[in-house]
């Protein structure tokens, strides 16, 4: 694999504090979340707003430029699954893992601009949950790396996230 993803040591260390660690096979994985905000800029309320993806501490990621699009920002960020085979509970760990315990989800964010203890105007979920152990380990036996376009996504959508797997270069 390449370069450790920022949060993947943080993800690390909160799984093996969690109850979870023991009993359970675990997997580090790789994913990237890629938005352009200007599909949303024709919104009124984001005028002057912040884009980034939050983490649980209330740090703000704000991304990297995406290859032929500098508007476009890509979430790169590192995170353990963990697979509890006697009861066949999945968890996600991480800085950017969000929620309760088997129903995670990383969010990406606008807050009024320079104002991060100002109260959301908008944030976008993108749910774990509809992934699989099975397909978990195939991402990591290929090198890949798990990616959703959260491009147009509404707040409050929960339609099934449909992550695609990249292989990794």
């Amino acid at each position: 694999m390449n370069e450790k993803l920022k949060g993947t040591d943080e993800a690390w260390s909160m799984f093996r504090r969690s109850r979870d660690a023991e009993g359970c096979d675990s997997l580090e994985l790789r994913l990237r979340v890629v938005c352009d905000p200007r599909v949303v800029g024709l919104r009124p309320e984001l005028a002057n707003t912040d884009f980034f993806m939050p983490d649980r501490t209330g740090g703000q990621y704000a991304g990297t430029a995406h290859e032929g699009d500098e508007a476009v920002r890509c979430f790169d960020f590192g995170a353990v699954a963990s697979y509890n085979p006697a009861t066949g509970r999945l968890r996600f760990f991480g800085p950017y893992c969000h929620g309760p315990a088997g129903d995670e989800f990383v969010y990406l964010g606008w807050k009024p601009a320079g104002k991060p203890d100002e109260p959301w105007v908008w944030r976008i979920k993108m749910y774990l949950t509809s992934l699989g152990w099975e397909q978990l380990e195939e991402v990591v036996a290929h090198n890949e790396r798990l990616e959703f376009d959260a491009t147009g996504r509404a707040p409050h959508d929960r339609p099934r996230i449909e992550w695609r797997f990249v292989p990794e270069t």
